[in-house]
């Protein structure tokens, strides 16, 4: 039976964050990209942190509502580098 390299494990999961096809920087610029373009955030983009550890986007902040939060959140669930959101953003009235 082969044993599995060290590493193996890693690329198999597709660690995007190193990826230099995809690089971390990219994936962030791509969400600051679209909140700037999307008519719901971009008042809102300087309120809103975008980070990314490994495949997980952690979004911190505040916006107005509980359905801007999940907009948000849904609006980037399809970005290439992405595998999961963490949605941290405060609901401020």
């Amino acid at each position: 039976m082969m044993r599995p390299e060290p590493n193996a494990s890693k690329a198999a999961a597709g660690n995007h964050a190193d990826d230099p096809a995809i690089p971390a920087t990219d994936v962030v610029n791509n969400v600051r990209t679209l909140l700037e373009r999307n008519p719901h955030f971009h008042a809102h983009t300087s309120e809103i942190a975008v980070e990314l550890d490994g495949h997980t986007l952690i979004l911190t902040g505040q916006l107005s509502s509980f359905y801007l939060k999940q907009l948000l959140q849904e609006s980037l669930r399809n970005i290439d580098g992405i595998e999961k959101i963490d949605n941290q953003v405060n609901v401020v009235c």
